[in-house]
């Protein structure tokens, strides 16, 4: 029933059926993941961060989590948290295309 709410464009309902069924295995990584597409679709950002934060303990590679928690260290000022977080999960080769751009604004962002 969430996969038919968010085909919709339900994301209130298809964020309570993904919510509960996450509740109910908070170990399933991959539900984690498809809730904090849907709360970044819907607008909640901070649902998105705090769940991007929890998927990280376990999987340090999901790259909308890395992304997610490296801006709320940008958020608060905190360049070398930022960095670090993208350099663990990626080092240098991610193929992430937003990547570059992201650390070239840290660069900059540090010399200032």
């Amino acid at each position: 029933s969430a996969q038919f709410a968010r085909r919709s464009g339900d994301y209130k309902s298809a964020i309570s059926h993904l919510r509960d069924a996450y509740r109910k295995n908070p170990g399933n990584i991959e539900l984690a993941i498809q809730l904090q597409g849907l709360y970044l679709l819907n607008g909640q950002v901070d649902d998105g961060i705090a769940l991007a934060e929890a998927i990280r303990k376990t999987n340090k590679n999901d790259a909308v989590s890395a992304l997610l928690v490296s801006l709320k260290a940008v958020k608060k000022d905190d360049m070398l948290a930022a960095r670090a977080v993208l350099k663990e999960s990626f080092g240098k080769n991610s193929g992430q295309l937003w990547l570059p751009l992201v650390n070239a604004w840290l660069d900059v962002s540090q010399k200032a």
